[in-house]
């Protein structure tokens, strides 16, 4: 049974990615989140960037697959992954306060399946930064 449709990203502006570090949930954590009924995952990740990030000029989206979340009450949720490529003039400053912007190298050793959500795993495989177990 699926439980929702969610999309994330990793921002990359000048050569860094970037991802965050959720202090709500004690994760590290790709930027994005939850969809709204009957939205697409591209409008769920342009509202989502906005409402975490704010305004940025969006250079390039390149779409990185489909990654299936299983919850412990084994809802699932389809997560849609990418990685969002920004001006580099652009400022990026989290709009939550339990969210803080963090350059994924600074953090790269630390991501593993118990430290980060799942999602930002499957993105750290699939940009072949690092195996996240």
């Amino acid at each position: 049974m699926k439980a929702s449709v969610c999309s994330q990203c990793v921002i990359e502006k000048d050569g860094t990615l970037y991802c965050m570090m959720n202090t709500k949930h004690n994760k590290i954590a790709p930027i994005g989140g939850k969809g709204e009924e009957k939205e697409a995952p591209l409008d769920i990740l342009k509202r989502e960037l906005q409402e975490e990030v704010g305004n940025v000029c969006i250079e390039e989206i390149d779409y990185l697959g489909k990654h299936t979340h299983v919850r412990d009450d084994k809802f699932e949720v389809e997560v849609h992954l990418y990685k969002v490529k920004i001006n580099p003039e652009n400022e990026l400053e989290a709009k939550e306060d339990f969210l803080e912007i963090i350059p994924i190298h600074l953090v790269l050793e630390k991501i593993t399946s118990i430290t980060a959500y799942t999602s930002l795993c499957a993105i750290v495989d699939i940009l072949k930064l690092k195996e996240c177990v």
